[in-house]
């Protein structure tokens, strides 16, 4: 299936869109991303912005090296796929690590590698973040034996905020 630049262009947006805007936001914002380079491959329906990536909407913005697009067999978009210093982040809200998926027909965001979560000066740390996006559970794991996911929790941090469900 061929695809143009427009199309991808979309679903890049709407991807990004379910990304953040499921997550924070409760209107639809526009989107600008910048990367050193964008490289389509249409034989193998996918599609890589690399160097510097940068993708802002309203107060949310995602860095990291290397961002791919795959789209499924059908034409929809299958997995977005950012590596190399991943960074989000809304306000004073951080997750960073070192890849994270996206699989829009199960709303679920995978962080993995040196995962780290901070709100203000709080923080949680393991190797993966499980956050399904559409219940809001949030599960953080550490895969090497003998480690533990580490929390630093302040009370300041926590109030007024909205709490998400957080399973081990």
């Amino acid at each position: 299936m061929k695809t143009t630049l427009g199309t991808w262009t979309l679903r890049l947006a709407s991807a990004m869109l379910a990304f953040t805007v499921t997550t924070w936001a409760e209107e639809p914002l526009p989107l600008d991303i910048e990367a050193n380079q964008m490289v389509m491959a249409f034989d193998d329906q996918n599609a890589v912005f690399s160097g510097n990536v940068s993708i802002k909407q309203g107060d949310i913005t995602l860095l990291c090296e290397t961002l791919t697009l795959q789209q499924g067999e059908d034409g929809s978009l299958a997995e977005v796929i950012a590596t190399n210093n991943v960074r989000l982040t809304r306000g004073t809200e951080t997750a960073s690590g070192n890849k994270a998926t996206y699989l829009p027909n199960t709303q679920m965001l995978v962080l993995k590698g040196n995962v780290t979560l901070q709100r203000g000066s709080s923080t949680l740390k393991g190797e993966t973040l499980h956050y399904n996006l559409a219940d809001g559970t949030l599960k953080i794991q550490n895969g090497a034996q003998g480690q533990r996911v580490r929390a630093n929790l302040k009370p300041e941090d926590m109030n007024g905020k909205p709490q998400e469900k957080i399973t081990e």
